[in-house]
């Protein structure tokens, strides 16, 4: 199959499919909406939206035999409780499972998306703890398109095995509509728990805040930076002493990735931007450091 014939299928569930071209890593994003006047059918589209009944678990891992196998055991799991999916290496390092679901009535399905991969894709091995990334569960989320090309590798992402007559909706699981439900009632008592009060002063928030405690995990820096800039923002004056804070943040976090002046520039970039950062954003980074006791 090709990306159209996926895009033709998807079409049949939902309407609203975005589509981005890039074709090297310093491209900007050229955005359009499947079939819609700015549409090409000759543009080499190399990213899609997730649909919003599309669950995607990826792993990211440094070693890509690693995340291979990783993503077998998942594969493994669904296959015990009858949902059919399609496995994908990505172009690069990480390897992706797709699958689609009837979401019946729900109407949170970044929440949903969350209970399945909490489910299926929390791995330990030898004591340590894989997550997949609990990104993908965001609305307006994109992923590679099928056979769509790498902007680093240059490698197209090629498909490494599917269910029969993927893709299929599957029916979800009691068990997820269990977990669903508790993280829907998680979410409402934390509104009305913080009604008078906000996401910076929840413990898990402060673990954040606290740079030791990320020296504990290679996993999850950037993007508990990047919700530390837009939280401490309404703090700061300017955007210099912000970065001052970030950059020694990182730096005792144990952070060697990034360079003072590439922090500095984040912090700069998201200065004049608006990101809301929502309690199930923070709940789904320390799911994935595995610090369940702090989730709200």
């Amino acid at each position: 199959m090709s990306l159209i014939k996926y895009l033709n299928k998807y079409y049949e569930i939902q309407k609203d499919i975005q589509l981005v071209y890039r074709p090297t890593e310093t491209s900007s994003w050229k955005r359009t909406e499947y079939l819609s006047d700015k549409y090409n059918p000759h543009t080499p589209y190399n990213h899609r939206s997730v649909l919003h009944n599309e669950v995607v678990i990826e792993f990211d891992n440094d070693d890509p035999v690693l995340n291979k196998k990783l993503a077998d055991i998942v594969g493994r799991r669904l296959n015990e409780d009858g949902i059919i999916w399609a496995k994908w290496h990505s172009g690069n390092k990480s390897t992706h499972i797709h699958f689609l679901i009837d979401t019946k009535d729900a109407k949170r399905f970044n929440l949903l998306k969350s209970a399945f991969l909490q489910l299926y894709g929390v791995i330990h091995i030898d004591n340590v703890r894989y997550s997949p990334d609990f990104q993908l569960t965001s609305e307006n989320c994109m992923i590679r398109a099928e056979y769509g090309f790498h902007e680093k590798s240059g490698l197209k992402k090629r498909l490494i095995s599917r269910g029969k007559d993927y893709p299929v909706i599957s029916e979800v699981p009691e068990k997820v509509w269990d977990k669903y439900s508790k993280l829907v009632m998680s979410v409402i008592k934390q509104r009305i728990t913080n009604a008078d009060s906000n996401i910076l002063n929840s413990k898990g928030f402060k673990f954040f805040l606290e740079s030791e405690n990320m020296r504990l995990t290679d996993d999850g820096r950037e993007r508990a930076m990047f919700m530390l800039i837009h939280l401490l923002k309404p703090s700061y004056d300017n955007k210099k002493d912000l970065a001052k804070f970030i950059q020694d943040w990182y730096r005792y976090s144990g952070g060697y990735k990034l360079n003072h002046y590439q922090i500095a520039g984040k912090v700069y970039y998201h200065w004049d931007r608006t990101y809301s950062i929502s309690w199930n954003y923070l709940n789904n980074l320390l799911y994935e450091l595995g610090k369940e006791d702090l989730v709200a």
